[in-house]
């Protein structure tokens, strides 16, 4: 019956059957002797592929970690501009302060200095308006004695003027 079947399909029993030790030698062949080294191969480019998908993952986790080492790296840059800005700041206000202090010193001295130099020239314009105005009082009084006095009581009253006015100076 089966072979009935065989046959009305068109197929030869004997062929097929030299079809099927044919292909399992070929099976064991190709099992033997290719299929080893083609798992090989295989094996060896999933190990490949493997390990450049680990190193494209180590190269990613470095790259991550450079660029979070270049961000904290910028960031200590940034805060040590502001620190240097922050002290240059502070050092132009120091300096400033101590210009000003400086000038207000000098201001001060010179002011002092003036006040010094204007008491000085009082002082001096008040002895020699003094020593004027005793020469001036020492004329007219002589000129009053003259008139009034002979040359004795003129001599005494103008000594004992001399030594008052020597006296009080």
């Amino acid at each position: 019956m089966e072979g009935g079947i065989l046959e009305a399909l068109g197929i030869d029993f004997k062929i097929l059957m030299a079809q099927v030790v044919n292909f399992v030698i070929l099976f064991l062949i190709f099992k033997k002797f290719l299929a080893k080294p083609l798992a090989n191969v295989l094996q060896k480019r999933k190990e490949t592929v493997e390990k450049i998908i680990k190193d494209s993952k180590t190269l990613e986790e470095k790259l991550a970690q450079i660029e979070k080492i270049r961000k904290q790296e910028l960031e200590k840059a940034k805060q040590e501009y502001a620190k240097i800005l922050e002290k240059a700041k502070i050092s132009s206000q120091e300096m400033a302060d101590k210009i000003i202090a400086q000038a207000k010193e000098q201001a001060d001295r010179i002011i002092k200095e003036a006040k010094e130099q204007a008491i000085a020239q009082k002082v001096e314009m008040k002895n020699e308006l003094k020593k004027e105005l005793e020469e001036v009082f020492i004329k007219a009084l002589s000129s009053i004695l003259q008139k009034e006095y002979n040359q004795q009581e003129r001599q005494r009253v103008l000594e004992e003027l001399e030594k008052s006015l020597t006296i009080q100076k």
